[in-house]
């Protein structure tokens, strides 16, 4: 079903991925931008701000995009959410009507564990987006020099938390709630001001925490060196649902 005012946690995460899967983002960002073969990707100018040298790269093979000159950057769902100002439930239902996928509701039981799981499944994407953009540089200067390699930050789903409160920002885009940012652990509520939240991790590499099945339930993180000393290093409370891997079953990467 791809209609009848269903909204997001109301779709079960194998439709959303399977959507995000099937909608090849060079297919749907090249009718709005003239994309042209640039190595290993294609570059265009960027639709989201004037420019006259591209600086706008689209990835088939990690179906993201990212523009270098504005630092706007995502999948193929916050592309279509940037560029005509729909929300993200309308965007899933668009695609899926195009691609001949349908949505599907979570099981009845299930429905808040897994509306957990796809909302932690979301925030690690947007960290790795955040780790391959212009403000994930001194993070991934830190990385190269622990010897981790593309290779091994992408299999362990290291990321960057950038500062301020971009994330709890991205995922209420994405339909989520305050409420559930907060329940997932990545967002803390403010004392002085009970309506407001604000993201736990900021200025931060993070690293996910799984459950024996590889589906997220956690996330570490931790400062770089010389930044503010706040906390060596944070974890989020785990979230509802199958124990991670542990003791030590998925642990992050090999930071000191």
């Amino acid at each position: 079903m791809t209609r009848g005012g269903r909204r997001k946690g109301l779709f079960s995460p194998e439709s959303v991925e399977r959507v995000r899967n099937a909608a090849d983002i060079v297919s749907v960002i090249g009718r709005h931008v003239d994309l042209k073969k640039a190595g290993n990707g294609l570059k265009g100018l960027c639709p989201f701000h004037h420019e006259k040298t591209p600086s706008f790269f689209v990835s088939r093979e990690r179906q993201t995009w990212h523009c270098f000159g504005c630092g706007a950057g995502g999948d193929v769902f916050s592309f279509l959410m940037g560029l005509l100002g729909m929300s993200f439930p309308d965007v899933l239902e668009e695609l899926a009507a195009e691609t001949g996928i349908e949505l599907e509701a979570p099981r009845a039981g299930d429905a808040r564990s897994d509306g957990l799981r796809d909302l932690l499944a979301e925030a690690r994407r947007f960290f790795e987006e955040q780790l391959a953009g212009s403000g994930g540089s001194a993070a991934r200067e830190y990385l190269a020099g622990r010897d981790l390699g593309s290779d091994t930050i992408r299999a362990l789903g290291v990321g960057w938390a950038p500062d301020g409160n971009l994330l709890t920002k991205h995922l209420r885009g994405r339909g989520y709630s305050d409420s559930q940012v907060e329940e997932s652990g990545l967002a803390i509520r403010s004392r002085e001001d009970p309506g407001r939240v604000y993201d736990r991790f900021r200025a931060r590499i993070v690293f996910p925490i799984s459950d024996r099945r590889g589906r997220v339930v956690s996330f570490g993180g931790r400062i770089l060196p010389g930044a503010r000393a706040d906390a060596p290093a944070a974890t989020a409370p785990q979230t509802p649902g199958p124990q991670p891997a542990a003791p030590g079953g998925a642990p992050g990467p090999p930071l000191p």
